[in-house]
């Protein structure tokens, strides 16, 4: 399971309506885990079984995320992979809004 909020950094008000998508990061293909859209308050939570994810001798996902816009779908942030996930990890993505286009940091 991934879970977070992700918000306007300057503000700190929650980006309600946005598309966040899960992968497991592998060597030759990604592993595309789930994807949710974040609520009200900005949160979101993903859920996955090992199923979704698992090769081999893999136990648990080197997850990442990417956060897009959901009129356009372009990517406005991808989080920095988190080798061998622990699901009590809480993400908080900060995201910079500007009049040109969507900045992001992590």
């Amino acid at each position: 399971m991934a879970r977070g909020v992700v918000i306007e950094v300057d503000s700190g008000r929650p980006l309600p309506g946005l598309i966040v998508r899960a992968y497991d990061k592998d060597l030759v293909f990604d592993d595309f885990l789930g994807s949710t859209t974040t609520n009200d308050a900005g949160n979101f939570l993903i859920r996955f079984s090992e199923d979704d994810f698992r090769d081999f001798a893999e136990l648990s996902p080197d997850l990442y995320l990417r956060v897009h816009d959901p009129m356009t779908d372009r990517m406005l942030h991808q989080t920095p992979v988190h080798r061998n996930f622990a699901s009590d990890l809480s993400f908080r993505i900060e995201l910079t809004l500007t009049t040109g286009g969507d900045g992001a940091t992590d």
